[in-house]
């Protein structure tokens, strides 16, 4: 089994006024097809972050963002393998860190 790190990246448009990021529901599904969910609320530590063990290989992290208003965003899917290097998402994203090949 492999361990993967997953952290959520806070970047793009701002939430409106008075409006926080209350969670992160994240769903990490591995190369053997298993998933795995957490959902973050930022006072993991580090903030906004989870472990997670997995088959060795590929896989994908499904994360969807909720707000203190109930509104729900569209889920972002980060690949990541634990053969490569950590990939990270340009805008909005997960970042997934391999810290057990």
């Amino acid at each position: 089994m492999s361990q993967i790190q997953v952290t959520e990246v806070f970047q793009g448009p701002a939430l409106a006024a008075g409006i926080t990021v209350k969670s992160v529901a994240v769903t990490v599904t591995d190369a053997s097809g298993a998933a795995q969910s957490a959902t973050l609320v930022g006072t993991e530590s580090p903030p906004w972050s989870a472990p997670f063990t997995v088959a060795p290989g590929a896989g994908s992290v499904s994360s969807v963002q909720t707000d203190s208003a109930g509104n729900v965003g569209s889920p972002v899917v980060q690949a990541y393998s634990t053969i490569a290097p950590a990939a990270a998402l340009a805008l909005s994203g997960t970042t997934v860190t391999t810290t057990t090949p």
